[in-house]
């Protein structure tokens, strides 16, 4: 029996998840994807119930104990969570549970009383292996954290790409399986990440070349269900909450280090934009860093998930990687005329020592826009800052700013506009640059 303790981890995303749903202009407490939304932004954008004050009174509400067996480091994925699930008891609040061994948990955030389990049938025709994979990173286990459909879809449904490459569609109020599952991936114990759900279009990112998955987006569209991936093989990606989207559904996510020839479509160390229409998957645009060879050679990849934001009526993407900096990007164009001018190039804030291991940036990325309209950015860092925070530059249009820790700001240079603004801030400029603006 493994047991899941989800005191906090319930309460926490059961109460503070509050986001409006546009479309309805509601406020619910959901959470359907990685990182709460297709912009990978992990932002709950209503009024919280958490707060500095009385984050300490947090306390046991309950636990449950369900059966799912590990796969070597993976267990649970991220929880989804979701509103208004008719059950045998009424409507209820769910969290959503998917274990690596292809288990599926439903569990009534009020109570903690376990609503459904399902344990997802080996779909492929190929054999199911015993054992957990051939080492820590290729485990044969469910990797990618599900999707829920939005809450103005006429019926909702549940997500889950299961180990044997296969995309489930479960209802939410049973956890049984409405249509039959769609072969996502042409074999098994592939490694995707995070799906995203855009415009009835699944998509899903692979990395590391398990099960012999060509690495590439792979993209599912639910009214024909046809399955697009794209081309050719590119180099690991693998940032852990999955593909990022646009506002007009482009599709983003990194690709780490590999084989790199623009003219061939193999852009390893890069971030790459691509649009699906009609059952193709294209590449947009890209952005490769200058030094993208070095980052290849010392197997610095950029290997988290960017986070999408918009600005001055379009979008901006954030990227970073182990080797530890920070790019700015716009979508108008990633890397302007030659693919590699980021809109801003931070110094180096972390992994000093080179370290492709257990240094740098890694996983996912988050941003929110402040009260006084200062767009922040939250990146977790490895091992010590190679900067002494705070530190902060200004630019004519944008700039970087460092807070406390390993928080980023993006912000407009007349927020601090003298001493005694930055000071108030704790982000006071110690140099000035010019840099590019936002045309």
């Amino acid at each position: 029996m493994r047991e899941l303790k989800v005191l906090a981890s319930i309460c926490f995303w059961g109460c503070a998840f509050m986001v409006v749903q546009p479309m309805r202009g509601q406020m619910v407490s959901e959470w359907l994807t990685s990182s709460e939304d297709m912009a990978r932004d992990a932002w709950q954008q209503a009024h919280s119930k958490i707060t500095p004050q009385n984050v300490r009174n947090f306390r046991l509400l309950w636990k449950v104990k369900v059966l799912s067996k590990p796969m070597g480091m993976l267990s649970f994925r991220e929880p989804l969570i979701v509103t208004g699930v008719k059950t045998p008891d009424g409507q209820r609040t769910l969290a959503i549970l998917a274990g690596a061994a292809n288990d599926v948990f439903a569990i009534d955030t009020g109570t903690g009383k376990v609503v459904w389990q399902t344990k997802l049938k080996w779909a492929s025709e190929k054999p199911q292996e015993p054992g957990e994979g051939s080492g820590f990173i290729c485990t044969n286990a469910l990797s990618a954290t599900p999707v829920i459909s939005p809450i103005d879809s006429p019926v909702r449904r549940l997500y889950v790409l299961t180990s044997d490459g296969y995309l489930r569609i479960l209802d939410l109020a049973s956890g049984t399986e409405a249509d039959p599952p769609i072969q996502m991936l042409p074999l098994p114990y592939g490694k995707p990440y995070g799906l995203s759900l855009v415009n009835n279009v699944v998509y899903t990112v692979t990395g590391q070349g398990c099960g012999g998955v060509p690495n590439g987006l792979y993209a599912v569209d639910l009214n024909s269900r046809k399955v697009t991936a794209s081309s050719p093989p590119q180099a690991g990606l693998w940032g852990t909450a999955g593909p990022a989207a646009g506002s007009d559904g482009t599709i983003y996510f990194e690709s780490g280090d590999g084989p790199y020839d623009a003219a061939l479509g193999k852009l390893s160390t890069s971030v790459e934009a691509f649009t699906y229409s009609t059952g193709s998957l294209t590449l947009k645009d890209y952005y490769s860093p200058t030094n993208h060879v070095w980052l290849t050679r010392r197997d610095l990849d950029m290997n988290v998930t960017p986070v999408v934001f918009p600005y001055q009526g379009r979008d901006f993407i954030v990227a970073s990687g182990k080797e530890g900096r920070y790019f700015l990007l716009d979508s108008k164009s990633l890397g302007g005329s030659d693919h590699m001018t980021p809109i801003f190039r931070t110094d180096l804030l972390s992994n000093k020592n080179v370290n492709f291991q257990t240094e740098g940036t890694w996983g996912s990325l988050a941003s929110w826009s402040g009260k006084d309209g200062t767009r922040w950015v939250l990146g977790p860092m490895g091992g010590d800052a190679a900067v002494q925070f705070p530190i902060s530059y200004e630019t004519r249009g944008e700039g970087w700013q460092g807070g406390t820790g390993s928080s980023l700001a993006l912000a407009r240079h007349d927020y601090c506009r003298t001493p005694g603004d930055c000071q108030r801030r704790c982000i006071c400029p110690r140099r000035r640059r010019v840099y590019g603006t936002v045309e």
